[in-house]
């Protein structure tokens, strides 16, 4: 019932609750009745209301901040919220939670459960003899209206219902108390309208710091507001007819703190609440010439494509000039004293809320309070530029080139050469822009059936690289139990290595290999408290499995079954196969020992005795004497069938729960004459009397016994790899190294004319004048802590990229580097490194904070956004080839 009701659609002004992760899976284990390795002791009648301690800080009912639904916690609707308190009670912690629409640039809404409500500082204007009078936090759901903020405001400030206020939205500040209006720059407020009909999610521009005004006794405000105000429209600030008057009269902009002058380029950006991922990314982006000089000489303003179906109708065009004209504004002189104090400060940070509103507008997994992934926005950002200044007015119709699939008498090279060329002169035909410019390169897929040899060669455009990192950094490391086939052989553990994102069938090949058995023959399982927990097919990534989890490994005579159909879809030669069924020992009704599979032919299926007598001869090797008689063993032996009714093989995980079915082999057979007694979805048990136990089996743990063997552990090379320091050579080894693909992502052979197992290469064939490189830190929300060294300049590509020139064009300069500190994605702080063209320095930005630095202060362990340019690269060239084609649109 709740798992549909969580299905429900969001409406706004829903309430829906916050559940933790942990107590939502031990109740669901619980309801079904279904027994579970982390919930083992935890039942329907001991799980208790629901427990949200783990989602907040200790003592309070405030969520820990980076929380993710899936991850940490579930949302639950207010109809499953009411029905979970009735059957288990009324918890002590609730984290009641609003349903939230945001507006986006297609009319239609983007709705959300809004999990952190946006928090704000308040703070009271005083005049200046006013005794200080402490500033507020208050919290508040986007679906309230502005008036119920102000009342929310006054409340927290302590200002009286019956008093008349004005509620002003300010730039960030450092003071705790009241502010004097003597330190209200003109030109910096937004006044927040009293208005019942408009939500706070509605009135999009606000950052989070408020100023509250209460009128005197005399009925005189304290401020002049037309001289304060912000202009209510911020496309005033780039009206295409007075934006140079503003900037040539030098005046404050809206949104700027207006403090002492900074040098040139060394602006900093003020937080507007978990907004470092922008801000780290805008730097960079404001720290590359050919964009500076465009946008200060208003050359988009000629380019804008507002008519492009897949532009943001230029505004995005038109807010990132803002920002470029507010971090290079016309009185800042370039930063010559390099012996004077590193940090610049933040007094005249600039406050990027009219970007921001534009980039939540079009992109609305930015919008709320959450952190978002800094890469995700300068992808999102250049692709809008693009396509807002894409000179292509209409499109036309691009057929993609082909491989040939048969020899037209070229060669390779000359064939590669000439798909490139089409496959590029196409991409031009369809996107000419300055970030094309700029941003654009090109790298070659090379597919290769591993069955035939066919080859399939692509070429891809593309505005970044992500590079992943390599194998030997992060490997997957686990113990793993092995079970050879022939009892007379010791099973043995051994310490295995893979790289992260490691398949089974990547551990079934290394095991093969170093036993000498066929790799098709060992099934690969995890065992949890001696019976089955799972059964893993080929394509599943066992790097999933976490350190706890017991992982064995069967040889078999036959291959070992696959897991991903059901007994019901087996059909021809599968259905004739051997049996593979799994066997668990219990006495008194509990697992004991290692649970094992059972091999057993159509015809032995069919017998009693045989299938006493097969179980017998795989338990003797776990007995005290493996001399015991397999006949006699027989004999005791009380063989028992169990089935959970699913349709997949059965784990005997629900062995002992209210769900399934045990019966004795003799009762169970009530198949026709001649069928088999089992099938494949069921389970044998190895019943033994608690006496037999005591005399056939050792107290020892069958780990222990497993533990006594242990060879060499096993790596790439059989050795544990050295640990190097790594750099972004290894990185860019790794992005073009030959990968075989999964079974998931087999590649369709012309020649074969079906699916086959294939190889993939990549290979760089162009480079633009800007590359940007994504070291690949994360996996899984998880990120990967290490140190990888870049250089700062000579970055040489010519050796990588397939169209060769000259070898000038492939050496690359670092500018810019975006950084990201903290231990996974949603947690942490963004900053970024840039040079400074203006004095050609290097600077530290973090959010309105701006410190000089050193390039060397940039190669850390949480660079992830690395910002090269190409040594022959001229400003000059992208600056004429934007003015000529002003005079000669592109209509195509």
């Amino acid at each position: 019932m709740i798992r549909i009701m969580k299905q429900m659609p969001l409406q706004p002004g829903d309430i829906w609750f916050v559940v933790s992760r942990q107590w939502y899976q031990a109740w669901e284990f619980a309801s079904a009745g279904i027994p579970n390795k982390k919930f083992a002791d935890i039942t329907e009648a001991t799980l208790g209301p629901v427990d949200n301690s783990d989602l907040v800080h200790l003592g309070t009912h405030e969520m820990l901040l980076g929380l993710v639904e899936g991850y940490q916690f579930e949302l639950v609707p207010e109809e499953g919220w009411k029905k979970l308190t009735e059957w288990y009670g009324e918890p002590s912690i609730v984290l009641r939670r609003s349903v939230v629409s945001y507006p986006t640039a297609s009319g239609l809404p983007e709705t959300r459960v809004e999990v952190y409500h946006p928090h704000f500082f308040v703070f009271q204007l005083v005049p200046e003899s006013s005794t200080p009078i402490p500033h507020a936090k208050i919290d508040i759901t986007s679906n309230a209206s502005l008036s119920a903020l102000g009342e929310t405001v006054a409340s927290a400030l302590g200002v009286q219902s019956s008093s008349r206020y004005r509620l002003w939205n300010m730039p960030p500040i450092t003071s705790k108390t009241g502010i004097p209006i003597s330190q209200v720059e003109r030109g910096t407020l937004l006044l927040v309208p009293s208005d019942d009909s408009i939500l706070v999610t509605e009135f999009g521009r606000m950052g989070r710091v408020f100023a509250m005004e209460v009128c005197g006794e005399d009925g005189q405000w304290l401020l002049d507001a037309e001289l304060v105000a912000a202009p209510e429209d911020p496309l005033k600030l780039v009206d295409f007819g007075s934006l140079g008057e503003q900037l040539d009269s030098g005046g404050p902009f809206p949104g700027r703190t207006v403090g002492p002058p900074v040098p040139r380029g060394s602006m900093g950006l003020q937080n507007l609440g978990h907004t470092c991922f922008m801000n780290a990314g805008l730097q960079c982006l404001l720290h590359i010439p050919e964009l500076e000089r465009y946008f200060l000489k208003n050359l988009h303003l000629h380019e804008l494509n507002p008519n492009n179906p897949v532009s943001t109708d230029g505004k995005m065009a038109v807010a990132f000039n803002t920002v470029v004209h507010q971090a290079y504004p016309p009185e800042a002189k370039p930063n010559l004293e390099f012996d004077g104090p590193r940090r610049i400060g933040s007094s005249s940070a600039y406050t990027a809320r009219y970007f921001h509103d534009t980039l939540c507008l079009y992109a609305p997994i930015f919008a709320g309070y959450e952190e978002n992934d800094s890469q995700e926005l300068v992808g999102m950002v250049l692709d809008s530029l693009h396509e807002d200044l894409n000179r292509v007015l209409k499109k036309p119709y691009v057929e993609r080139p082909e491989w040939p699939d048969e020899d037209l008498g070229e060669k390779t090279a000359e064939t590669e050469a000439r798909i490139a060329r089409e496959t590029w002169e196409g991409h031009v035909r369809r996107n000419d822009s300055i970030i094309a410019d700029l941003f654009h390169g090109m790298y070659k897929s090379t597919l290769s059936c591993l069955s035939c040899g066919k080859i399939s060669v692509t070429f891809e455009p593309f505005v970044s690289l992500p590079l992943p990192l390599p194998d030997t950094l992060a490997p997957w490391s686990h113990d793993i139990y092995y079970v050879p086939w022939d009892i007379k052989e010791k099973p043995f553990s051994v310490r295995l290595e893979l790289p992260k994102g490691s398949s089974v069938a990547d551990l079934t090949e290394k095991l093969a290999i170093c036993q000498k058995v066929k790799q098709s023959n060992l099934l690969v399982t995890e065992v949890w408290k001696h019976i089955f927990f799972k059964f893993f097919n080929d394509d599943a990534d066992i790097t999933d499995a976490s350190a706890n989890d017991v992982l064995v490994v069967y040889e078999l005579p036959v291959p070992a079954p696959s897991f991903s159909c059901s007994p019901t879809q087996l059909n021809g030669s599968a259905a004739e196969s051997p049996l593979v069924l799994p066997a668990i020992h219990t006495s008194s009704g509990s697992p004991f020992g290692l649970p094992f599979p059972v091999v057993v032919t159509r015809s032995q299926a069919k017998s009693h005795s045989e299938l006493h007598r097969v179980v017998a001869e795989r338990s003797i090797r776990w007995t005290k004497n493996q001399n015991w008689d397999i006949t006699a063993l027989s004999k005791v032996l009380d063989l028992k069938v169990f089935s959970s009714g699913s349709e997949g093989p059965e784990t005997g995980f629900r062995l002992g729960s209210s769900v399934g079915k045990i019966q004795n082999l003799v009762d169970h057979d009530h198949t026709p004459s001649g069928a088999p007694l089992l099938k494949s979805n069921e389970a044998l048990i190895c019943e033994w009397h608690p006496k037999l136990k005591q005399q056939y089996f050792s107290t020892d743990d069958w780990l222990v016994k497993v533990q006594e063997s242990r060879p060499a552990p096993l790596s790439s090379s059989n050795v544990s790899p050295k640990k190097e320091n790594v750099n972004i050579e290894h990185c860019l080894d790794e992005l073009t190294k030959t990968e075989r693909l999964g079974s998931r992502d087999s590649w369709y052979c012309s020649r074969c004319k079906t699916h086959r197992a294939a190889t993939k290469q990549l290979q760089l064939w162009s480079t633009p004048n800007i590359l940007i490189l994504q070291i690949k830190r994360f996996a899984k929300r998880d990120k990967i802590d290490e140190l990888v060294e870049f250089p700062i300049s000579g970055l040489d590509l010519w050796g990588r990229v397939g169209e060769k020139g000259p070898k000038e064009n492939y050496i690359y300069d670092l500018f810019a580097v975006d950084q990201h500190q903290g231990g996974n994605l949603s947690t942490g702080a963004y900053s970024s490194y840039a040079k400074n063209e203006s004095d050609g320095g290097w600077y530290h930005f973090f959010d309105a904070n701006v410190s000089r630095a050193t390039p060397e202060e940039a190669i850390n362990s949480g660079a992830y956004l690395l910002f090269y340019r190409r040594q022959t690269a001229s400003v000059e060239s992208v600056i004429n080839k934007a003015k000529s084609s002003i005079k000669k649109p592109m209509l195509l």
